[in-house]
């Protein structure tokens, strides 16, 4: 409440200002947001890495299953070494632990990768296919296998 003393006759002025309760839960309030926001920030901070494994691992899955499904369906003479493979069934049981180029250079920090591959025949709409599933586990990312697969059609 605003009082002036009346000592002269004047007409009372209005009071203007907050009072130290409107003061004290304007603080509470913002103080509770600002604490929100820093703690959705430190969250997202101390997450913000964790899909880097998981990104690489689909990105080295990836880059397989197409250099795989690019390759011919008829089995053709010829395998060894991956640069030599000429056809989707040379993939079958492929496994690798580092992830290497086609022509077997190792790729910089990615040698923990493991790498699998699996080819199955199958049919698929009344055609026959093969069905390459790709695997790759990094086990600092709790050993999680990430899978991919596509058809690799007879046509």
């Amino acid at each position: 409440m605003c009082t002036e003393p009346r000592l002269r006759r004047r007409p009372r002025r209005r009071c203007r200002g907050l009072s130290l309760i409107e003061v004290a839960v304007f603080i509470f309030v913002v103080g509770v947001g600002v604490a929100g926001v820093i703690s959705v920030l430190n969250f997202s901070v101390q997450h913000s890495a964790d899909p880097f494994p998981v990104k690489q691992a689909l990105s080295v899955a990836e880059g397989l299953l197409d250099e795989i499904l690019a390759k011919s369906y008829s089995a053709l003479p010829g395998t060894g070494s991956r640069n030599l493979y000429d056809d989707v069934d040379d993939y079958n049981g492929y496994s690798v632990t580092g992830v290497t180029s086609i022509d077997g250079t190792a790729l910089t920090g990615l040698s923990n990768y493991k790498v699998e591959v699996a080819v199955v025949a199958s049919t698929l709409g009344g055609n026959t296919a093969k069905r390459v599933t790709v695997t790759v586990t990094y086990p600092a990312a709790g050993g999680t296998p990430y899978r991919l697969s596509g058809y690799r059609m007879n046509y």
